[in-house]
């Protein structure tokens, strides 16, 4: 059952994660280059930093996009653990089954 849950939360975070970097990607060009100098711009760009947290590790490893792929499963792993551990946390507690 537990497996079977860490597929699923894995795949859909991994999606959602990719989705939100090229959507923040948008942003946070402009940012870097001092177009946009939004507020929103900002935030999205240090939420962004730690979307891709890993990226400075995996970049010394593969030169090429492989870095970024690599470096979203990582936070998609450690996500799914947390989001799983926050699960059985609840169920602990609240004696869900």
């Amino acid at each position: 059952m537990l497996l079977k849950d860490f597929k699923s939360y894995w795949i859909a975070i991994s999606a959602l994660l990719f989705l939100a970097y090229f959507i923040m990607s948008f942003f946070v060009i402009g940012y870097e280059e001092r177009t946009n100098r939004t507020e929103l711009a900002a935030v999205l760009y240090e939420v962004m930093g730690y979307i891709v947290f890993s990226l400075n590790f995996w970049n010394k490893i593969f030169p090429n996009i492989f870095q970024l792929i690599f470096s979203i499963l990582t936070t998609s792993v450690l996500l799914t653990l947390i989001s799983l551990g926050v699960k059985q946390m609840f169920r602990l507690i609240f004696k869900i089954k």
